[in-house]
């Protein structure tokens, strides 16, 4: 039997500056909050802990599973964003054959 584990990350700008990233989405609401439910709900972890555009944190690293993240470091003068640098470990991303 062969299994495969898959990693799947999403990136980029949300413009949800209200949106909590932290798991208490009765405090984010429309958009917002529907969008954190989902990422909850399928087990995503939001890894970028650092304001992207002035003192909002707007652009966000959406991982899954969060085993595979390494590190998020800000990368400056982009543009108005601050960019993000994900780094994972492909090596626990493995394919195995039972």
């Amino acid at each position: 039997m062969r299994t495969t584990t898959k990693c799947s990350i999403i990136g980029g700008d949300l413009i949800l500056p209200y949106a909590d990233w932290n798991g208490r989405a009765e405090k984010s609401r429309g958009t917002q909050g529907f969008l954190n439910r989902l990422v909850w709900k399928n087990g995503y972890t939001q890894v970028v802990n650092s304001l992207t555009q002035g003192d909002a944190l707007l652009d966000v690293h959406l991982v899954w599973p969060k085993g595979v993240f390494t590190s998020c470091t800000n990368v400056q003068g982009i543009s108005d964003h601050c960019g993000m640098l994900l780094e994972v470990e492909w090596e626990k991303i493995a394919v195995s054959i039972k």
